[in-house]
């Protein structure tokens, strides 16, 4: 769903649907625009999808992983690093198809596009985020509810807010 919605959006800014003309000789503009659009959007959607991931996977009714690793008995340290490590893959993979359909949308679309330099923004996104993550990983196990993350969410939001 996340991915449909990021191409929805990644289309309509791309002005993909404006005449050929205006976009090859307004192409730098559209540059700009495309990049900075996706740079936002990207800002708001990973660390909500890392916060709420990371959050709802250490709450205890959703805790899967347990049942994979109780006939194992690892002590509980070795649990939170297999885990961390589990979820970091699959958040990883996630970012990285949203890039890569990211630069599909503008290599199509954009006449200019570099789409390498939108990497060293999306490196430092998916930090901060992993940062929140951890907020809420640690809020989550102290509170035992969903409101550990919750509130990480929120203090996002606000943060963001204060920002732009």
């Amino acid at each position: 769903l996340l991915s449909i919605f990021l191409l929805l959006y990644f289309l309509l800014i791309s002005n993909s649907f404006s005449n050929y003309s205006y976009r090859w000789l307004g192409g730098d503009e559209i540059n700009r625009q495309y990049y900075y659009s996706v740079v936002s959007i990207f800002k708001i959607i990973i660390p909500l999808f890392i916060v709420y991931i990371y959050g709802s996977s250490f709450l205890e009714e959703n805790d899967n992983y347990r049942l994979l690793l109780i006939n194992t008995k690892i002590d509980k340290i070795m649990y939170f690093i297999t885990k961390f490590i589990s979820i970091n893959i699959i958040v990883f993979v996630t970012v990285f198809l949203l890039y890569i359909e990211c630069i599909i949308v503008e290599e199509i679309f954009i006449i200019k596009f570099n789409g390498l330099q939108l990497i060293d923004e999306l490196f430092i996104i998916y930090l901060i985020s992993i940062l929140f993550g951890l907020e809420a990983i640690i809020c989550t196990i102290i509170t035992s509810k969903s409101v550990g993350y919750v509130f990480i969410i929120i203090l996002f939001v606000i943060i963001i807010l204060k920002i732009s």
